[in-house]
């Protein structure tokens, strides 16, 4: 039967109704039934526990991803990663069915790109990784940090932290800053951004939304710094911060700073850069790889600093941590240079700080026009006996 609703349902005898949600974690999609459009993520709808959802999202510059599921009693928000559409590649070179292994990604557990052994359904599980261990996750993601002035540059404007819970029940902060402004402004703002962030994370509440008003909070200070001083005016950073916490991650950025996850031997973009090119990406207009070499590439549409309020960016919901899940935050000095294929290559073969060294040599060898910071957080998996530790390098010019 056809419900109000505009999602085509396939039902067998109705149960319960329960509120459903279709989300995207990177940024809104259209939802289309039928080859019209019905709606944006987040998209609500109530539905029979048993019934069948078959929409599709759609993006310009994103692949189209055919969603089909069966509502069940334990879960009721559906959150979908879009991927890029390759350059070249139209939406519709794919089947329905290729389309949905090839791009979709669960909070729980996302759908690999590759075939699985196991199964080819989504996990629903939403609980979290190590639950019932001795230690928690925060004590025992190994970490690797490195910073450099790049090639051309001969200060770093960037800034770097990770910063450990102090007890069993806090959070692990990591965030990259990268500071505009000219010399001393650009390397002050984005310091200023990292002390506020991390003297205000710990606050009490939920993690994200404290997440989010310490960034916040960090934007109005850098900002009235800039406007009491002369020197200062026009100072900004970017700023990508992640927080881990009981096995779930949180994110808020700004600018074109990044987040990554690498799970499953698949590189995941967790965030939107703000900026000129990437807005063209969205539309289509260009490909990633065209952004990479673009004029207007470090034309940014929003940072800490530039007004007394900003947009802060999270994500719609906790990011349920998986054993093996690998997160890398990075300055565009990385991404800019780069292609996603080698660093994945490198972040997913390597221990967190050999591969933080590895990515700043390779952007090096790449001419590294502006300063590249990353910070890499591995979540082990469970009996290994991996021993938790804090490598941070710095290659020598």
């Amino acid at each position: 039967r056809e419900r109000d609703s505009a999602i085509r349902v396939v039902t067998t005898p109705a149960g319960p109704l329960r509120d459903v949600t279709v989300n995207t974690i990177n940024g809104t999609a259209e939802v289309w039934r039928d080859g019209e459009q019905v709606g944006k993520t987040p998209y609500h709808v109530r539905m029979a526990i048993g019934d069948e959802v078959h929409v599709t999202l759609r993006r310009a510059g994103f692949q189209d991803e055919d969603v089909r599921f069966t509502v069940t009693e334990g879960r009721s928000e559906y959150s979908f990663v879009l991927q890029t559409a390759p350059a070249g590649r139209s939406r519709s070179d794919r089947d329905p069915v290729t389309a949905l292994l090839l791009g979709m990604a669960w909070f729980g557990l996302p759908w690999r790109r590759k075939p699985s052994h196991h199964t080819n359904r989504a996990e629903t599980v939403d609980r979290p990784a190590f639950q019932g261990d001795g230690l928690s996750v925060e004590s025992r993601v190994v970490v690797g940090t490195a910073s450099d002035p790049g090639c051309q540059r001969t200060n770093n404007e960037d800034t770097v932290r990770v910063i450990r819970p102090p007890d069993e029940q806090g959070a692990l902060l990591a965030l990259v800053c990268d500071g505009m402004g000219g010399h001393a402004a650009g390397e002050q703002a984005s310091r200023l951004a990292a002390d506020v962030i991390t003297h205000r994370y710990q606050e009490s509440g939920d993690p994200g939304a404290v997440l989010a008003r310490a960034v916040r909070r960090a934007n109005r200070d850098v900002h009235a710094a800039a406007t009491a001083d002369a020197a200062l005016q026009g100072m900004g950073t970017t700023c990508t911060a992640l927080v881990l916490r009981g096995g779930l991650a949180w994110c808020a950025h700004v600018g074109d700073s990044r987040c990554y996850l690498v799970r499953a031997h698949e590189i995941f973009v967790m965030t939107e850069d703000h900026s000129a090119v990437m807005e063209l990406v969205r539309e289509g207009s260009i490909s990633r790889d065209e952004a990479r070499a673009h004029p207007d590439k470090n034309v940014i549409s929003r940072a800490l600093g530039s007004h007394a309020e900003v947009e802060v960016a999270t994500w719609p919901r906790p990011f349920v941590i998986r054993p093996g899940d690998r997160f890398l935050l990075s300055s565009d000095g990385l991404h800019d240079v780069l292609p996603e294929d080698e660093i994945l290559q490198v972040v997913d073969t390597l221990p967190p700080h050999l591969a933080c060294h590895e990515l700043v040599l390779r952007t090096r060898a790449a001419g590294a026009p502006d300063n590249v910071s990353v910070a890499i957080l591995a979540v082990p998996v469970p009996d290994t006996g991996t021993i938790t530790t804090t490598q941070t390098s710095r290659v020598p010019a």
